[in-house]
Parts: C-alpha cells; sequence; structure tokens
C-alpha cells in the first residue's frame, strides 16, 4: 500500500498507537455511516483491504490531538470516485475550505478512546459545516444530529492556531536557511501542513468588500494574493466555479447563492463542492428582504440603495452620492466643502491613500458636522442628547441608552427620517451599538478605576476621513463615561502634521483619539504601550475579514491571549462573518447577528449572490458577563 500523507505529523504517524475503530463515509450520500474495527496492529491491512492493494491512500489531518486528532484515509484513484459531499462538509465545519474528498473515506482519531460514530454522524456531515445552533436548528429535524463534540466545536479555532504557529515555524526555517545554516527540523514540526492549501483557503472564505476600494466586491479566488492594497477589476457577476464573466450567467436554482455558466458549460456540476454549503445559503439569501427592509426611513433614498441593481453594480449608489452631493467626482471643484464632504469618501473611498477624498481631507484638521455632512441639513445635533430626549428610552445596567434600530436613534436625535445620514453614521453607531451589548464589564472597570475606556479600531483606512464623526459615540455614553479611541493604521496613512509616532487629538471633552501605525499585537506596536495610555479593554475591527487575511493573525492572537480584552468584528456578509467569528471559538461563533446599524446599503458581491451590507454582521471575542 502506498501511503502518501497530507497535512499530519511525521510522529504521529508512525506511533500508530490508539486507533480502536474507523467511521465509513461513503461517498454514495444514501448509504448509511458505518463502525469499522480493527486491532493496531492490522491497521495496514485493513486500509488495504478496504481500498485494495497498490492503491495510492492519502492520509490527511483534519484536527492535531488537542485533545481529539482527526484523521481521513482517502484514495482518489477508487474504482468508484464520486464526490464525497458528506467528508467535504466535515472537513468545512473544521474551517479547513480548500479540502475535497473523492470516494469511500474512512475517518478515525489517535486518541485515548475511539472515534464514536455519534462524533461524526451528526448536521456537520449530514446538513451544514454551519454549527451555529440556530442554523443547526432550522435545517436539522434530528435533535441528536445537532449535538456537537467539544473538539468539533473548537476545530475552526484550532486549525486557525496551528496554522499560524506553522507559519511562525516556516518563517523561523526561511531565515535561518538565508543565513546558510544547517537546520535540522524536528519531529514535532510536521504539524497539520495544511499550509500548502491556505492561499485557497483564505481565498474561498474572503466573500466580502475589500476596504481599500468603496462599494467592489470580491471573492479572491482568481486573484493573486498579497497583503499589500488590492485592486480588483471584476465590475460583473462571476462564475462561482471557473470565474469567468458573462451576461448569461444563471443563479444556482436551489439557495440563489452563487451564479454558474450556462450549458453547455459543467462549471455547475463540476462545482460539487457548493453542495455542501447550498442548503446553508438557502438560508442566507432568504434573510435578503429583512435585511434590506429599513420601512421606517422615509422617502425613496433608501429604496435607490437597496435595489436589486446595488447587488450586481456600484454604479446605482455611485450615482446616487454625486446627485445628493451635487459633484462629479472625476472633475475638480472649487468649492472646498464640496472637496471635503465626508460623502466624498463614500463616492470614491480611501484606495490606499490615493483616491479623491484622501488627497483633499487632513484628518488632523478639526470638522463641523455641517461642514462634514454638507450639504445635507438634516443632521445630528453636536452635543449630548437632553433629559427629555433620552428620557422614552431604557438603559442597561451601566446607564448606556439601548438604541435598538435606525429608527430609535433619529428620533433619539431628531433628524428628520428622510436624512441618508445613516450612510455615514453606521461607522460610529457600530461601534456605540458594541459598547451598549458587549461592553458593560468594561465600562464598569473604567469606572471604577476612574480612566476612559480603551477602545483599540484596528485596521482603520477610510474613517481616518471623518474622525469628527465619533464625536457621536461621546455623545450617546453617560456624561460620566469618558472615551479614548485609538486608531491603528498603516505608516503611510499618517497625517502630514503627525509624527513617526503618531499623534493625539482631544476631540472632545468626553472624547480623545490617537492614530498610530505598526503591526498591531507585535514588538512593532504593543497595545500594553505604543496605544494610548494602556492595555485596551476593547479591540473592534469594522468590515474585518479575519479568515481572509494573515496580517490578521497578530489580533486575533492578542485577544487569545488577552481573555480579559472584549474583541468586536463586523463582516459584509454571513458566511464570511461564520468563519471569521469561528476563529474565536464555539461562543464566538454563536454569537455571530445582524449589525441593527449596518449601512442601509446593498452591496455587489461579484462572485455570489449573498446578501452584502458594509457592517452588515457583527460578533464577539471574549465576551464579558456581568455578576449579578
Amino acid at each position: 500500500m502506498n501511503v502518501e500523507v497530507l497535512a499530519t505529523d511525521r510522529k504521529t504517524t508512525t506511533s500508530m498507537t490508539a486507533i480502536k475503530g474507523y467511521i465509513l463515509i461513503p461517498c454514495e450520500e444514501k448509504k448509511s455511516l458505518e463502525e469499522r474495527e480493527c486491532c493496531v496492529q492490522d491497521e495496514e491491512t485493513t486500509v488495504e483491504h478496504f481500498f485494495g492493494v497498490g492503491r495510492n491512500v492519502k492520509l490527511t489531518v483534519l484536527l492535531r490531538p488537542q485533545p481529539k486528532g482527526l484523521y481521513v484515509y482517502s484514495s482518489s484513484s477508487s474504482t468508484l470516485n464520486l464526490p464525497n459531499i458528506r467528508a467535504t462538509r466535515l472537513a468545512f465545519a473544521c474551517g479547513l475550505l480548500s479540502l475535497r474528498f473523492r470516494g469511500d473515506v474512512l475517518v478515525f482519531s489517535h486518541w485515548k478512546e475511539s472515534l464514536k460514530l455519534s462524533d461524526i454522524d451528526n448536521g456537520a456531515v449530514h446538513v451544514s459545516p454551519d454549527l451555529r445552533r440556530t442554523i443547526q436548528s432550522e435545517l436539522c429535524d434530528n435533535i441528536r444530529s445537532r449535538d456537537f463534540p467539544a473538539w468539533l466545536r473548537q476545530a475552526c479555532q484550532q486549525n486557525y492556531h496551528d496554522e499560524a504557529a506553522l507559519e511562525q515555524f516556516q518563517n523561523v526555517m526561511k531565515n535561518d536557511r538565508n543565513d546558510d545554516e544547517i537546520v535540522d527540523i524536528p519531529d514535532s514540526a510536521y504539524v497539520i501542513d495544511d499550509m500548502n492549501n491556505e492561499m485557497n483557503n483564505k481565498k474561498e472564505a474572503n466573500l466580502h468588500t475589500d476596504k481599500s476600494t468603496v462599494g467592489s466586491a470580491n471573492d479572491a479566488s482568481d486573484n493573486e494574493f498579497s497583503e499589500e492594497h488590492h485592486y480588483f477589476i471584476a465590475k460583473t457577476p462571476l462564475c462561482f466555479h471557473c470565474r469567468g464573466p458573462s451576461r448569461n450567467l444563471e443563479l444556482c436554482p436551489t439557495c440563489e447563492g452563487v451564479y454558474f455558466c450556462p450549458t453547455p458549460r459543467t462549471c455547475r456540476t463540476d462545482c460539487w463542492s457548493h453542495s455542501c454549503l447550498c442548503r446553508t445559503w438557502k438560508l442566507y439569501t432568504d434573510r435578503r428582504a429583512s435585511l434590506k427592509e429599513f420601512p421606517f426611513f422615509e422617502g425613496e433614498w433608501h429604496l435607490k440603495l437597496t435595489s436589486r441593481e446595488n447587488e450586481t453594480s456600484e454604479h446605482p449608489c455611485r450615482q446616487f452620492l454625486r446627485e445628493l452631493v451635487g459633484l462629479d467626482i472625476e472633475v475638480e471643484c472649487e468649492d472646498n466643502s464640496n472637496k471635503t464632504s465626508w460623502w466624498r469618501t463614500e463616492i470614491s473611498g480611501w484606495e490606499g491613500g490615493k483616491s479623491t477624498s484622501a488627497k483633499w481631507i487632513d484628518p488632523s484638521l478639526r470638522k463641523l458636522y455641517r461642514e462634514g455632512f454638507f450639504p445635507v441639513e438634516a443632521i445630528p445635533p453636536q452635543r449630548r442628547p437632553t433629559q427629555e430626549e433620552v428620557a422614552p428610552f431604557e438603559v442597561n445596567q451601566q446607564g448606556l441608552l439601548q438604541l435598538k434600530s435606525w429608527k430609535d436613534y433619529y428620533r433619539l436625535r431628531n433628524i428628520s427620517l428622510s436624512s441618508p445620514v445613516a450612510i455615514l453614521l453606521t461607522f460610529p453607531l457600530t461601534i456605540y451599538y458594541a459598547l451598549e451589548r458587549f461592553g458593560s464589564v468594561p465600562v464598569a472597570v473604567a469606572r471604577i478605576l476612574k480612566r476612559p475606556i480603551r477602545i483599540h479600531l484596528v485596521g482603520t483606512e477610510k474613517e481616518l476621513n471623518f474622525l469628527d464623526l465619533f464625536q457621536e459615540v461621546g455623545y450617546l455614553l453617560p456624561s460620566d463615561v469618558m472615551l479614548e479611541l485609538v486608531f491603528v493604521v498603516r505608516q503611510d496613512m499618517l497625517p502630514p502634521r503627525a509624527s513617526a509616532n503618531g499623534w493625539k487629538l482631544q476631540l472632545t471633552e468626553a472624547v480623545t483619539i490617537y492614530v498610530v501605525s505598526g503591526t498591531y499585537g507585535t514588538s512593532d506596536l504593543d497595545p500594553n504601550f505604543d496605544c494610548g495610555t494602556g492595555l485596551p479593554d476593547m479591540v473592534v475591527a469594522l468590515n474585518a475579514g479575519l479568515f481572509a487575511y494573515p496580517s490578521w493573525r497578530s489580533v486575533v492572537e492578542f485577544l487569545h491571549l488577552k481573555r480579559e480584552v472584549v474583541g468586536i468584528f463586523t463582516d459584509y456578509n454571513e458566511h464570511s462573518g461564520l468563519y471569521c467569528a469561528s476563529i474565536g471559538g464555539d461562543s464566538s461563533r454563536n454569537s455571530l447577528q445582524v449589525n441593527p446599524f449596518r449601512q442601509p446599503r446593498a452591496m455587489p458581491v461579484y462572485c455570489m449572490n449573498l446578501p452584502q451590507f458594509s457592517n452588515g454582521f457583527m460578533y464577539v471575542y471574549n465576551e464579558q458577563h456581568e455578576i449579578e
């Protein structure tokens, strides 16, 4: 038997000391999963008998033994080489989106106890890789199929950190080899080597809009992956399989979540792995109507931004904003208020600091609300709400107003419901909602220590173009709560007047802003000493896409080590949000929720048809609970 070891630990594969049984997952979905047992000494004979003598058998690791390892024997040369949807779905549930299995497979564990049929025969295999209780309840009729073992619930988080450790180890080895040193790689270095497939993993999960381009969406599966600035040329829907543009693309008839080339092209059948997700994505796309609903707004402005045309093109939104602001971004205007209007940022974006808005706006200069929102006049007052204004609203245990929708906010601030200011206010209101929903403990601690709440905003870009807008967070907080916002940016994004170490801005009496640059969570930018006045209470990243970019690893690792720090993240669509949330473990996965203060604008996502909104979904790492 020729065994090709994929993504495995050399020491583990040679020991083979604790195998008591296998679970057979047939490629034919009508067939049930089966338990198979063998003696440890007869393992090779058993596998050879199952796959056939001389077959090229692959051993793939789904999960290293911390505490339970999970392994798969498969053979691409099987006589029955049909796609194995259920085994592939299990890999997806473990966060390994690049893996595909064909033919019958054997799943087993090297842990002290033999793998049980009940560990595998559940909803993660049969129904959906989305392990959230709400999703499984909607899709699974059998209650038992929704009961997942602890190792499976934490698998995505464990695999993510294993990949990070391997990446760090490989970088050390690379540096050593560059120094012409002889390196003796220990057996323990042969960990889950899915790094060979990491590019595909990240690309498939990156189903959100890139922050460096306003309104452009991407699944980077067919683009060169880089941590540098990203620019994507796709402006029309793409086939989910071949990534080719076409005017005649057809939606998946079941979920309507992806596009495929029409017949005679075979993209729909070739992309069989979509079957692992199809029923789940049907649930996601069924939320489209509710996500687009903002029935309390008046006039047609929100309808123009949530129409079907906005889901396939940037043009409707850009045209709406041009008409709103009264400018053509292609022509430099003489009116300086138009040049520096915050609306211009939504039109031209940041584009790595090269956009028109980035050119004209100097974040070191203060701007009144009436200047930033120009020419819109129905804007929030630049002050705290009065006692009469807050009287109709409930407060949480720390006295923070419980605003549950844009309707509540507009009512509180006496803004006409025909005003489109929610398009910009999504950024400060999302931060406030995160504080009210998940920040009770940080607020209580800050009060006890008589210091501001410290929030570090990581990965900020275009937000620098309207720093004054974040006064609104301070206005909504109780008068005895001070706020410190630290914006972490790239070096090239620091304002011209800033020093190499960043700069400090006293925005209001209650709100202090720091702008710093560096790689957050490393010696380059230590959150304990280099960001404001000390360790954060909360780390916030808007439209982050943690699963997609290795540059987020240091942030995730920091939160993994500092469990007293709350992490709040938003994402554009539910699929991307699911895998990003799963990095934080099962509790973070189940915290994924629709953000009521998402931007009231549907966004295009060209390689698929999932509902997409800026700050659309929110999830939390290290949620803290007050003691009653």
